[in-house]
């Protein structure tokens, strides 16, 4: 009998002895945007001087295996970076999607490329279901407006047209609330 994708994780997570599940919250200490911000003009070596450590969490939406070296992709809400992951069997178990807190320090590859080098990391929620390919795209219209969700995943670009049109609809009511107006929903016959 042939199992599923969904299926194969399950069981995996189980051989694993592994609780994806068990962990609530996570110490985040920044966001992917601010470290991009806050770090992306130091050198390799100036980085290495600073051993500025750090907490994030997010999602992750591509891993890279190149001998004792793992790159993965890290997505939280403000954006992406790369994690730079040496000799770790563990890290390896993970699949795109999974959502995971990582811990570790500030650096850039030999390539110039901004990374947090992980020291440790916990899988805060296992993604059971594969995710669709994030270099080809969601391209069926009709099912990207029927799993929104997905489309929010793996598409950014939609993800920040959302939050724009969150941060305006929150002004407009701010400047609206401000001058005493109030919001009336009506029934439509």
């Amino acid at each position: 009998m042939k199992l599923s994708l969904e299926e194969l994780r399950k069981k995996k997570l189980t051989e694993l002895s592994l609780n994806p599940f068990q962990q609530t919250k996570f110490p985040k200490t920044i966001n992917t945007l601010l470290i991009i911000q806050q770090f992306s003009q130091f050198n390799k070596e100036e980085l290495a001087e600073q051993k500025k450590e750090v907490s994030i969490a997010g999602r992750i939406l591509r891993i890279r295996s190149f001998g004792n070296l793992t790159f993965a992709n890290l997505a939280d809400q403000t954006g992406i970076i790369q994690l730079k992951v040496s000799k770790n069997e563990d890290f390896t178990e993970l699949d795109i999607g999974d959502i995971i807190g990582v811990k570790g320090f500030i650096c850039k590859t030999d390539k110039g490329e901004l990374s947090v080098e992980v020291k440790e990391f916990i899988l805060l929620s296992k993604c059971l279901k594969p995710l669709p390919d994030t270099h080809y795209g969601f391209n069926d219209i009709e099912e990207r407006f029927r799993k929104r969700y997905l489309d929010f995943i793996i598409n950014s670009e939609k993800r920040k047209i959302f939050l724009i049109r969150h941060q305006i609809i929150q002004n407009a009511r701010k400047f609206l609330d401000e001058k005493e107006f109030i919001e009336i929903e009506t029934p439509i016959l």
